[in-house]
């Protein structure tokens, strides 16, 4: 929640050398390497002190009246002392004391929840907010409360009815506007949003949060020119807020500026409230040679399939080069150059070097721009493996890999993903469409035997797998997900679909894609319209189907 210009950073993984666990497989792409969730809803840590929240201050309706409980009353201090040191779990214990002595005040209420919600209790929280709403129907900041652990549990209508019932009891309340208008871009209304930032921004200009969720929203919009002032505004009322600085990285990367960007993106780290400076670690600038350097794949899979490519200069830097991946992408990355050592994190959960360095921080180590990122192929699939999925697929004409969504852990990601009917219909003469999908619900498959596609999504067990059944393929057929970056990787034919806004490195503002040259792109010119891009991908098959024959 907002209820001043502090905010909380988002949870993300911690790369270290030696003695840090790495978390297995990587559940969400984590808004690293890609634009940060305009839906995101801050939170204080630690929450503010009692009595500041618009609404907060005890009055008459809402003081204590029960008769005097000592034990009660030494609860509720005890629990208003331990959250301002930020001690929530004391604060909360404490508080349920009081709660059990019927001492609890509208403060408290707000306290507790508050105090939930940042520990990502958000059931509880909300049932605490809805106390503090009992207990004073016109308190606007347990609507912002209530709105707040909505949002997290997903009930987006309710939440906003919760933000619209506070603002007519307080249209003066700035963090109000500004989690409204999270909602608002949550629910993919950007225009409103921007409305209701822009209200909270008129009541309180130095608002960070809302300086940098209205230029999110502007950004939804591919309103980029007019996003970038309102993340240097950021920057500008909070030079120390890493959440500023990783936003103006993203629209800096966007337009061009990879100097000042890459080093923007770095606040990546300082995000989770720890410095990512920590001795050991390696950004290019000293010599490594003969001396041990782990590269941890700290993104998701298309981040880190996309990111190898700087795998072959680090190990020309080091003495010796340790990739530490998820599982699924160690035999693929072990193929990008015979110095590297792989290893899993699920095996290797802590790992001794000399230095280390997150691979999304090897562009800005060496340096890299539009005009110089390393060019596809640098991915290689096995041959013996390929020439096996050939014999199996048959004799084709033309043999298309398609994949229409992400996996289950990417449902977080809007507007990526198409029908599959869709894009069947796009395809439709083609040629011989094959999945490269290895999660696909019951309907899917269904559709995908009716069309006659072939379908082998329980033996596609790694990347090295799937990048063997797409190598048999003359073409892949991609949303952005990460079988678009691996095709691209391995240099093959490649269109991606993209939506009406897609993530930096899809930016308009070069031709061709620095990252993959050769790649054709097809991209939405309304939000959520897939019409026109399926239309020209229609187009382009049909050409290169009459080609084939």
């Amino acid at each position: 929640m907002i209820r001043s210009d502090s905010e909380k950073a988002p949870v993300l993984r911690q790369p270290s050398i030696r003695a840090p666990p790495m978390r297995p497989a990587p559940s969400r792409r984590m808004g690293v390497m890609d634009e940060a969730p305009a839906s995101k809803v801050w939170r204080l840590s630690p929450p503010p002190p009692l009595w500041t929240s618009p609404g907060a201050c005890p009055t008459a309706s809402t003081a204590m009246t029960t008769a005097p409980s000592p034990a009660a009353d030494d609860a509720l201090r005890t629990a208003r002392d331990a959250a301002r040191r930020g001690e929530l779990d004391a604060a909360v214990a404490a508080w349920r004391l009081a709660q059990a002595g019927g001492r609890m005040t509208l403060p408290d209420w707000l306290g507790l929840g508050d105090a939930l919600d940042a520990l990502g209790r958000s059931a509880d929280a909300y049932a605490a907010y809805r106390s503090a709403a009992a207990l004073d129907k016109g308190s606007a900041s347990a609507r912002l409360g209530l709105g707040n652990a909505l949002s997290a549990l997903g009930r987006s209508a309710e939440a906003l009815a919760e933000y619209e019932r506070g603002l007519k009891l307080d249209p003066a309340f700035p963090a109000l506007w500004a989690n409204y208008a999270v909602a608002l871009s949550a629910a993919d209304r950007p225009e409103a949003a921007i409305a209701a930032y822009d209200r909270a921004l008129a009541l309180a200009p130095r608002l960070v949060p809302a300086l940098i969720g209205r230029g999110n929203a502007k950004a939804m919009l591919n309103r980029h020119d007019e996003a970038l002032p309102d993340f240097e505004a950021a920057v500008a009322a909070s030079p120390g807020s890493p959440h500023a600085r990783f936003n103006r990285g993203l629209a800096l990367l966007r337009r061009g500026d990879w100097g000042q960007g890459l080093a923007d993106y770095e606040a990546r780290w300082a995000m989770t409230g720890r410095d990512g400076r920590r001795p050991g670690l390696w950004l290019g600038e000293d010599d490594i040679a003969g001396r041990s350097l782990l590269v941890d794949a700290e993104q998701g899979f298309g981040d880190s399939l996309m990111l190898a490519r700087f795998l072959p200069l680090a190990a020309d830097r080091a003495g010796r080069t340790i990739v530490r991946a998820p599982r699924a992408l160690t035999a693929v990355l072990a193929g990008v150059d015979p110095r590297l050592e792989v290893v899993a994190a699920e095996e290797h959960p802590t790992f001794a070097a000399d230095r280390y360095a997150p691979m999304a921080s090897l562009p800005l180590a060496f340096g890299a721009t539009p005009q110089s990122v390393p060019a596809p192929p640098y991915l290689k699939a096995d041959p013996d493996a390929v020439a096996a999925w050939r014999a199996r697929l048959g004799p084709s004409r033309r043999r298309i890999g398609i994949v229409w969504a992400g996996g289950p852990a990417r449902g977080a990601v809007r507007g990526r993903g198409l029908p599959l009917k869709a894009l069947l219909r796009a395809l439709a003469g083609a040629g011989d469409l094959v999945c490269l999908q290895k999660d696909v619900d019951r309907a899917d498959r269904a559709l995908l035997a009716k069309a006659g596609a072939a379908a082998f999504c329980d033996e596609l067990t790694d990347f090295s797998a799937t990048a063997a059944l797409a190598s048999a393929c003359d073409e892949v057929v991609s949303i952005d997900t990460s079988v678009a970056h691996l095709a691209g990787g391995l240099g093959l034919k490649l269109t991606v679909l993209l939506p009406f806004f897609s993530d930096w490195r899809w930016s308009t503002a070069w031709s061709p894609n620095p990252w993959y040259p050769e790649a054709r792109l097809a991209r939405q010119t309304a939000r959520g319209d897939w019409d026109g891009a399926l239309a020209a991908l229609a187009a382009l098959a049909a050409l290169a189907a009459l080609a084939a024959d």
